[in-house]
């Protein structure tokens, strides 16, 4: 049954908390209500919200927003999964760890739903989310067909594909698949057997079979950091792709700088370990939305031709750059800020977070009009220093 919340609060449903508030707002707990989502608008359809990490909303928004709430996730093979949009993507992150698979571990803490996934392609830690996907599900606003996108359908870039486009921002992600790899050693990880270790291949996870599910207890970041997971395999071998696919997941991927840093005189041994590590490096560096509300990254890093990004780097040493393929370099946007001068600065109840430059935070009763002008003024310092024009990575939508 559809549930319909008018004049709805989306400062508690965001987690940059801004003030604001929407004319409808319509949970969705299964993709055949969709039909009847249509009948209940109020006002004209405005599009999605998943769990408000990724979203700057004004003050009023007019019309009604669509929250996809169904959830689950199983094993659709040995190695590969399939995880409804409603789900949350850490939750899954982790079972797939608990679950004896690799593949996801980099991408662990990231906030926010498996429908918003792939929309910007999520990443951290050099692995992005296309590196494992196989295809998705996804149905027409319009016309209500269902429709199949694999891989190249989906266009992936950096933290982007082909549903930011105006012409597929229609589409609703009703699941995903992913493409995972077996580990040599079966994760029972926790102290007392999960109920969820032994779950057969094929078996649906069900937002309403609690006893089929991790609980909240046993998804805390405390456990991935126990000793427990750290050592619950003794060694990691290659997992075996699937109908001869060459997965890039088939390796552990630590090359980036930080965890080159931890590991440099060892390497992760299983993909637990490096998931503990992540955790641990993101809890250290980024502030918990909870205590300092806030959407993560809220610029993109720039992405330039090889030319032009080493151009910019003989003019300012110490501009950290990390190549992305053979003919691009990724700067970083944090780095830039951070010599502007604004780390940690504050503008009335807007400000950058002192842990991290890229971090914007509300420090009080902020509203998506207040924080969009706070970020056009660092996008303007950013500019007039280095010469590069910082685009803003939530999706924005303020009236």
């Amino acid at each position: 049954m559809l549930e319909i919340i008018d004049n709805a609060d989306l400062s508690t449903r965001t987690s940059l908390r801004l003030q604001g508030r929407v004319d409808r707002l319509i949970r969705v707990h299964h993709p055949a209500e969709l039909a009847d989502v249509k009948r209940a608008l109020r006002g004209s359809f405005r599009g999605l919200l998943g769990e408000g990490s990724n979203s700057v909303f004004g003050a009023h928004i007019q019309g009604t927003l669509l929250q996809i709430a169904w959830r689950g996730y199983e094993r659709i093979g040995h190695d590969r999964i399939l995880a409804h949009a409603g789900e949350h993507w850490d939750e899954l992150v982790q079972w797939s760890l608990c679950q004896g698979l690799q593949g996801l571990e980099n991408l662990s803490m990231i906030p926010g739903s498996v429908g918003a996934a792939p929309i910007q392609n999520i990443g951290a830690y050099g692995v992005e989310l296309s590196q494992c996907f196989v295809a998705l599900e996804a149905i027409h606003w319009e016309s209500m067909t269902r429709k199949r996108f694999s891989l190249e359908d989906c266009q992936f870039s950096y933290r982007s594909s082909v549903f930011k486009a105006p012409s597929h921002q229609h589409w609703i992600i009703s699941h995903i698949e992913l493409q995972l790899n077996r580990q040599a050693t079966s994760a029972h990880l926790l102290s007392g057997q999960l109920a969820s270790d032994h779950l057969p291949a094929g078996h649906l996870r069900s937002e309403y079979q609690a006893s089929e599910r991790l609980t909240s207890e046993h998804l805390t970041s405390k456990h991935l950091q126990s000793e427990h997971l750290a050592s619950a395999a003794e060694a990691y071998v290659h997992g075996p792709s699937d109908q001869g696919r060459s997965s890039p997941t088939s390796m552990l991927n630590f090359r980036y700088p930080d965890l080159q840093a931890h590991f440099r005189d060892s390497r992760p041994q299983t993909a637990l370990e490096l998931a503990q590590v992540i955790r641990q490096i993101r809890s250290s560096k980024l502030p918990d939305p909870e205590i300092e509300p806030n959407a993560g990254s809220f610029f993109h890093n720039p992405r330039l031709h090889n030319e032009a990004a080493l151009a910019l780097k003989a003019r300012f040493p110490r501009m950290p750059i990390y190549p992305d393929g053979a003919h691009h370099h990724k700067l970083s946007a944090a780095w830039m800020i951070d010599q502007c001068g604004l780390k940690g600065q504050r503008e009335g109840d807007v400000g950058v977070s002192a842990k991290h430059a890229l971090v914007l935070v509300n420090y009080g009763k902020a509203s998506g009009d207040m924080l969009i002008a706070f970020a056009q003024g660092i996008i303007d310092l950013v500019q007039a220093r280095f010469g590069l024009e910082l685009t803003i990575e939530p999706r924005v939508l303020l009236a």
